[in-house]
């Protein structure tokens, strides 16, 4: 696991601690994935019926508006979970916002 003086880090960490791990924020970004996907879904419903090709659309932009963040963000909260370095950990946890 990671420590706080890692000696292959790029970075003087000195005597700060780790920022903990932020898992209701990578729970909020999985929910957002889903409801992304969900809304993409329902948007080819309703293309693909012809009930409404607008509505259908709206849905398709509101997924990837979901989708995209959530996906790329959750990446980076892997990548933190996985790395053996902690000032790349420090790094990448404080880039991602904390919801």
């Amino acid at each position: 696991m990671l420590s706080s003086r890692d000696p292959e880090a790029s970075e003087v960490i000195g005597t700060e601690p780790l920022p903990s791990f932020p898992f209701i924020t990578l729970i909020l970004y999985t929910i957002g994935i889903v409801l992304g996907i969900f809304f993409i879904l329902i948007g080819f419903i309703e293309e693909a019926t012809g009930i409404d090709a607008v509505l259908g659309a709206t849905f398709w932009i509101l997924g990837g508006f979901l989708l995209i963040p959530s996906i790329f963000y959750s990446i980076m909260m892997i990548k933190a979970l996985k790395t053996d370095q902690a000032g790349e950990y420090i790094r990448i946890i404080k880039n991602i916002p904390q919801l």
